[in-house]
């Protein structure tokens, strides 16, 4: 089962279902290293502390022997109360130096230790749930990190659109014919979940409060500008079918029928996904021509031109059908492209240099995403996970794809 809705959140954490059975099922956590290291030591020092005592103890009642054998009659002084009261008193002073060998104070001084780096952390915005978690990460070499979101701001803004053979860094109505636009427009409104805001006020730029999926914020906001109001051109009752997002097939799909009834299949996806279902374009003169090796050409440098300039690519297609697809194979055949837009999220502030300090702290720093490979290399160097000179050669995994990965 597949789809989108709407939730209403009973219970969270230890009160959920999942949170009783995890309750349930817990078991005790693993030592830390610390903890296996102290416990190491103190095993090692308590065998030095037994040593000592047995030794100290060994020593002392061999000398009472020869303080015996010297007075002249050994067996009536060791045979007598005193030799009991010496032997206690060995054994008193050989039990205290194995209680003094044994560090006490150690475990309580390494808690304070990790408390203390919790309240480090905290003053830095770090929250740490566990103590242990200070230590252990005190010894982590390798941070592996989501790209959206967390190395940039997960602000998409369209910048480029390849459209009508053309790329153009300008967003506007007349880069596209009527009828391009009118495709596009109801393709991104209606192909989308995402609600953003457009507050249009005189005098000030366009703000919008991105509410929903980012990538579809942004396709929303070119809509807008094209003067398609999501709002007013996103009619559910015309939404015949919703294909929802598959991270296998990499893209999504809705069935549309407009006020004549015609019935229209738009679909959005990663590129290299998109372009072997596709068998026609939406030329210069706004026609429909079939896609040939110019064409793929033309679509192929612009990839690379959008990725080398660290912008996310997304195809957006449609075709005319009759009835209504039942599955991903009708889908996936004779599209039509109307364009591929490239999408900019910026690195959030501060990136490249706290990639620099983790650099020279020995942490090495990896990005996981799942943007087309080369745009994720122009992202990485943008970041300082790569060097800027960094080059792809054979054997070098430092850049992978999932499959090669897997």
């Amino acid at each position: 089962m597949s789809g989108t809705g709407l939730m209403v959140v009973a219970a969270v954490g230890k009160n959920s279902y999942y949170g009783k059975l995890k309750m349930k099922i817990q078991q005790d956590q693993d030592e830390t290293p610390l903890q296996i290291k102290l416990t190491d030591l103190a095993d090692k020092v308590g065998h030095v502390g037994m040593f000592a005592a047995a030794a100290t103890f060994l020593a002392m009642f061999i000398h009472y022997i020869y303080d015996c054998f010297a007075d002249g009659s050994f067996v009536e002084n060791f045979v007598a109360v005193e030799t009991i009261h010496e032997v206690i008193e060995y054994f008193i002073i050989a039990v205290s130096i194995v209680v003094v060998a044994v560090p006490e104070g150690l475990p309580l001084s390494v808690t304070i230790a990790l408390a203390y780096s919790v309240g480090k952390m905290k003053e830095e915005n770090n929250l740490v749930r566990y103590l242990q978690a200070c230590e252990t990460m005190g010894g982590a070499d390798n941070i592996c990190s989501d790209k959206t979101g967390t190395l940039t701001k997960n602000l998409m803004t369209v910048t480029k659109m390849f459209v009508e053979e053309g790329i153009h860094d300008t967003i506007a109505r007349e880069i596209m014919s009527e009828n391009t636009c009118r495709l596009y427009s109801l393709g991104a409104c209606n192909n989308s979940n995402a609600n953003p805001k457009f507050v249009a006020e005189k005098g000030t730029s366009l703000r919008i409060e991105q509410n929903g999926n980012k990538t579809e914020c942004a396709l929303l906001e070119v809509a807008y500008r094209l003067g398609y109001d999501y709002e007013k051109f996103r009619n559910r009752d015309r939404i015949k079918k919703i294909f929802p997002f598959s991270s296998e097939k990499k893209k999504m799909a809705t069935v549309y029928e407009d006020e004549k009834g015609k019935l229209y299949l738009f679909v959005k996806g990663a590129p290299d996904f998109m372009i072997p279902s596709c068998t026609h374009f939406i030329n210069r003169d706004a026609g429909v021509s079939k896609i040939n090796q110019e064409y793929l050409n033309q679509l192929n440098d612009a990839i690379e031109g959008f990725a080398a300039a660290s912008l996310r690519t997304l195809f957006l297609c449609y075709k005319e059908i009759k009835s209504i697809p039942e599955d991903w194979n009708q889908i996936e055949k004779d599209l039509i492209i109307i364009t591929m837009v490239g999408i900019k999220d910026p690195l959030r502030d501060g990136i490249f240099e706290a990639v620099a300090q983790c650099n020279e702290g020995g942490v090495t720093v990896r990005m996981v995403t799942g943007d087309n490979k080369k745009t994720a290399i122009a992202i990485a160097k943008e970041a300082n996970i790569l060097p800027s000179d960094w080059q792809p050669s054979e054997g070098d995994y430092t850049v992978m794809e999932g499959k090669d990965f897997r």
